[in-house]
């Protein structure tokens, strides 16, 4: 049995670096076409609260995932991206969106 250990631990490896190189591929060209097309349409103003929500979390899951184990310096433009849509969130597109009937403020519903 202990001969057959070392093979199984080697295939469960293996399986799981298939598994997470097949969910990287995937999840790799939603993101990328996750910021082209939010950042044309938060450029043009249409969904800007929506878009960068999306821009926001995949932002979070980036710093968690791959800037957690690199100094301050390395994670800077990370977090100023992060406090930019986070502000974009927050203000909404203002008077020059492209998509007019969206409402930017709580205060012109009532």
């Amino acid at each position: 049995m202990e001969e057959v250990r070392p093979v199984l631990d080697i295939a469960v490896i293996l399986a799981a670096a298939l598994a997470g190189g097949i969910l990287a591929r995937r999840l790799g060209s939603s993101v990328i076409m996750g910021y082209l097309i939010g950042g044309i349409a938060m450029v043009l103003g249409v969904h800007v609260k929506t878009f960068s929500l999306l821009l926001a979390i995949n932002m979070i899951v980036a710093l968690l995932v791959v800037h957690i184990r690199m100094p301050y310096v390395a994670a800077e433009l990370p977090l100023v991206l992060l406090g930019a849509v986070l502000a974009l969130y927050g203000m909404g597109a203002g008077e020059w969106r492209l998509m007019q009937k969206e409402c930017v403020c709580e205060m012109k519903k009532q």
